[in-house]
């Protein structure tokens, strides 16, 4: 735009240049790391869907309530994902067999008071009423305050191992060896 700056009347024109070269690397930056990210979704995405179990991420409660549940829930509970989520159809703790819950929710109490990563073995009961022995390990994850926000583990099926382990010592007594 011409803008008049004395009274002959003669004029300058304001330019106005701005490098954008700084907001051409931010930009490229931007979108390495939005495909990195999208890589990093694929890659987790695909390992979650070819465990032998599930892992979650459950608050802190008696309901182990889920806010994240991978696929293999389906074949460790009969329920899908979106069933166990936020107690959606069936509230997770509700599967724990009657007679584990209260020690398995105290052993977890202890150990997130030592802040320490533990694992145990209890026993589910699935959709379709069959019980099946369970491994878990998991961890607390803390905010940077320090304050618990839920819990990340993984929980798979040693039922197999179980029977093995009762058939073997069925021999035992047996045979007296």
């Amino acid at each position: 735009f011409p803008v008049t700056i004395d009274p002959k009347g003669e004029s300058l024109r304001l330019v106005l240049v701005i490098d954008i070269t700084g907001l051409r690397q931010a930009y490229k930056a931007i979108k390495a790391n939005e495909l990195a990210l999208k890589e990093s979704e694929r890659q987790m995405g695909t390992l979650m869907a070819n465990l032998p179990g599930m892992a979650y991420r459950c608050l802190n409660d008696r309901n182990y309530t889920m806010l994240f549940v991978s696929k293999g829930c389906l074949d460790l509970t009969g329920y899908s994902d979106y069933a166990l989520l936020n107690n959606e159809e069936v509230a997770f703790g509700n599967l724990i067999h009657p007679a584990d819950r209260l020690n398995l929710y105290s052993t977890f109490q202890a150990k997130l008071k030592e802040r320490t990563n533990f694992s145990t073995i209890y026993r589910i009961i699935t959709k379709k009423g069959e019980i099946k022995w369970v491994w878990e390990r998991a961890a607390g994850v803390y905010d940077s305050n320090g304050a618990l926000m839920f819990l990340e583990g993984f929980i798979m099926d040693i039922s197999d191992q179980k029977q093995t382990e009762k058939a073997l010592i069925n021999l035992i007594i047996v045979t007296g060896k």
